[in-house]
């Protein structure tokens, strides 16, 4: 292949990448790419372009690498030098063990105050259970910026999970989180009711979705039964009018009349 006809390709975290900082690269048997950087060491596939990402808890020295400190030899391990020694391996030796995910809503705050059960927000309940066991939250209109912190309870190595997240009511499109991240924050929401989702994921290993409704509720003014008492206000100040316009505009037939009658006597 003529190196002409190469397109280069940037990858970022966006992308996949534990790091913008790269320190080393090696490239396997099978064509995969091996990376060192400031935070893991990823395997990027280059035909499908996705990366596994791998940290101190798989095992590596540690997440920081050093720069230019990479090696491969006859046989094709993998040596990348960093900051605690060195992370030797056989790419053909690493291999994926799916576990199975269950991702849990652990935390609902407002302003960073947690929220615990029984607490109220205006005159509402926001909920009547544990956060974790929790179908909806309910807040007032002036207490509508609030974040939501989720988990699947993995502690052997937190930083390989990522999340994605939506509210249906705003975008279809799920949003990821930069692995290791597990809180959200909405600000500013209008009234209404919300449909909040999240699902973890290991690389391409996805969890359940989680599922939790969000209703805003509106200023009193704003009420269903403060609409009706201003329509049936409108109503009565509008009968009122049509009465005194009427009562008005009969008032000079009646006097002509009067006159009238007393022409004749």
């Amino acid at each position: 292949m003529n190196k002409k006809d190469l397109i280069p390709v940037h990858f970022t975290t966006a992308d996949g990448l534990p790091s913008d900082i790269i320190c080393g690269l090696a490239e396997d048997e099978k064509g995969n790419i091996w990376i060192s950087t400031h935070q893991g060491i990823s395997k990027l596939n280059p035909q499908e372009k996705k990366f596994i990402n791998y940290y101190a808890g798989d095992g590596l020295q540690g997440n920081e690498f050093t720069r230019t400190a990479v090696f491969k030899d006859k046989r094709g391990k993998i040596f990348f030098g960093g900051t605690n020694g060195v992370t030797a391996f056989y790419p053909q030796d690493i291999t994926e063990i799916k576990k199975e995910l269950n991702v849990l809503i652990t935390g609902f705050y407002i302003a960073n105050r947690p929220v615990k059960k029984g607490e109220k927000s205006g005159n509402n309940i926001i909920t009547d259970t544990a956060v974790m066991d929790t179908e909806q939250f309910t807040l007032a209109y002036n207490e509508n910026t609030f974040s939501i912190e989720f988990s699947v309870l993995e502690f052997s190595n937190p930083d390989r999970i990522s999340y994605q997240y939506k509210i249906k009511e705003l975008g279809d499109e799920w949003i990821s989180t930069q692995p290791g991240a597990s809180r959200v924050t909405y600000s500013s929401l209008k009234p209404g009711k919300y449909t909040f989702s999240v699902q973890a994921c290991d690389h391409n290993n996805f969890s359940n979705v989680r599922t939790v409704a969000i209703v805003i509720t509106p200023p009193w003014y704003q009420t269903w039964w403060a609409k009706v008492i201003r329509g049936m206000l409108h109503c009565a100040i509008g009968l009122c009018s049509h009465h005194v316009y009427s009562v008005t505009h009969s008032s000079p037939a009646r006097s002509d009349a009067a006159k009238t009658s007393g022409t004749n006597q």
